[in-house]
């Protein structure tokens, strides 16, 4: 999902079209994040598949607690804000991350399990005797540094 929300964010930054996000939704505070990013629409589907057609009842049921308890009284109260956030922080000088961060590794506490290297669908981490992150194929999703059993991996986010 966090790839998918960058992915919203990014569409919503340079067109107006409608978008519709999708992908890994299961629960309401998810939908109100695909808004905030910029999503017009937010497609749920293997949540129902995984806990049954109640779940999209009680999904959208939770959606408007989940506004009430933040003050907000309408999606379209926060439909954009992270976009917002965004432009408000560069109008400050704080610089949002917009560009991949390549995940650094410390070679010394990685054991070479191969985990990282299994996650990455971009292909972006060859292992043979270290572990190498090719920067030009790197999306920056953070998987790798999440799924690695030594906290060998982290990204820096200025």
């Amino acid at each position: 999902m966090p790839i998918v929300l960058r992915m919203v964010a990014e569409i919503a930054m340079t067109v107006d079209l409608p978008i519709i996000g999708v992908g890994g939704v299961s629960s309401a505070e998810d939908v109100i994040k695909y808004v905030m990013a910029g999503a017009s629409l937010v497609g749920v589907c293997t949540h129902g598949h995984m806990k049954g057609l109640g779940a999209y009842t009680s999904l959208i049921e939770n959606i408007s607690k989940v506004l009430d308890a933040n003050g907000w009284s309408s999606l379209d109260e926060v439909r954009g804000l992270t976009l917002k956030r965004i432009a408000e922080r560069a109008a400050n000088g704080k610089t949002a991350v917009v560009e991949p961060q390549v995940p650094l590794v410390n070679h010394g506490d990685c054991i070479l399990c191969k985990k990282c290297e299994q996650v990455c669908v971009y292909d972006a981490i060859v292992i043979e005797d270290k572990v190498q992150i090719s920067a030009d194929r790197c999306y920056g999703c953070g998987l790798c540094v999440s799924i690695c059993p030594t906290d060998a991996m982290s990204q820096s986010y200025y």
